[in-house]
């Protein structure tokens, strides 16, 4: 971390840089962590036998990642729109860099002061300028410096970055501690796309409890395959993982979709109950809070329920 920091003074001061430490870069990737077929890692190591929770969920599928736990959303305009074009660019003006120290500096001092020169919506959640897309066809994001990353010819630059390439390499997310791991194959299996599935998978009051609630109308647990031949469940799942970009009774003052999930009480949204009592009593009060939902008054309280109620509802039916 000692690097990163470094990087951070100079790009926020403009200091003159440093020398870095001698040293190689060493490689310490999570084995097959950019290959996409989860099946047919280099050395058949399966990435979900060494993930805390045995699920594992930073690179999913051809269009299925996440990069939360690197700020991916904490930018002012976190549309699905703009964020692909940010990351496009990125990736592209990324590719013509050369590989050398001086260059990738150079890089991140321009990605960094065109994303965190805005106002971001959580001041000390650092996002990554190194965050874009990768993968046949680049259509999910990840790491440009990983040693597996295009034109990189297998050398870990990951020691570059603000958290440096120890903490890149060995960090997990707590959702993979704290929710349950046929909830997390649920998701994985039905999320197709990286924008939503990121937004939602560090999110672990909002999914356990939704599917927690899903559980209790069909009187038994659920789990990855029971999406097998029900594609309509596979589409409800899908909805549900848009819930925080489409969600009407979200704080209009607290438009922030980014979820800081270092600390518990950190950048927080505020108890529910402290709008309307009521609320703190609700089955979805865990979901209304992670949301950020404003609920002034029973009859608001009521209309929120409901609509949470008929997702969970048709997620039930179309898993029968």
């Amino acid at each position: 971390m000692a690097n990163g920091s470094l990087l951070h003074r100079v790009l926020l001061q403009n200091e003159k840089p440093l020398t870095r430490p001698p040293g190689p870069l060493y490689v310490t990737a999570m084995p097959n962590a950019q290959n996409h077929d989860r099946s047919t890692a280099p050395d058949r190591i399966d990435p979900d036998n060494k993930t805390p929770g045995e699920v594992y969920l930073c690179q999913v599928s051809p269009t299925v990642s996440c990069g939360a736990c690197c700020g991916l959303y904490n930018v002012q305009n976190p549309s699905r729109e703009t964020m692909t074009r940010m990351l496009e660019d990125r990736t592209s003006r990324f590719a013509k860099v050369p590989r050398t120290i001086e260059a990738i500096d150079h890089f991140a001092g321009d990605a960094f002061f065109r994303v965190e020169g805005q106002k971001q919506p959580v001041k000390d959640f650092h996002h990554c300028p190194f965050l874009g897309l990768i993968g046949p066809g680049n259509h999910t994001v990840g790491c440009l410096l990983h040693p597996l990353g295009e034109g990189n010819a297998g050398v870990d630059w990951r020691g570059l970055s603000y958290y440096g390439s120890f903490a890149c390499a060995t960090y997990f997310c707590p959702t993979c501690h704290e929710l349950a791991p046929r909830y997390k194959r649920l998701i994985r299996k039905a999320a197709d796309h990286w924008y939503d599935y990121g937004l939602m998978i560090t999110e672990t009051d909002l999914m356990g409890t939704f599917l927690a609630q899903v559980e209790d109308r069909m009187g038994r647990r659920v789990d990855d395959r029971d999406l097998e031949q029900r594609p309509e469940a596979v589409t409800r799942i899908r909805e549900f993982l848009a819930i925080k970009t489409v969600w009407p009774f979200r704080d209009p003052a607290q438009p922030r979709l980014t979820h800081f999930f270092f600390h518990k009480k950190a950048h927080q949204p505020p108890a529910i109950g402290l709008q309307c009592p009521e609320a703190e009593a609700s089955p979805w009060a865990p979901v209304l809070t992670a949301l950020w939902s404003v609920i002034p008054s029973p009859a608001i309280l009521s209309e929120a329920e409901s609509l949470l109620n008929r997702m969970a509802d048709g997620l039930a039916m179309a898993l029968k």
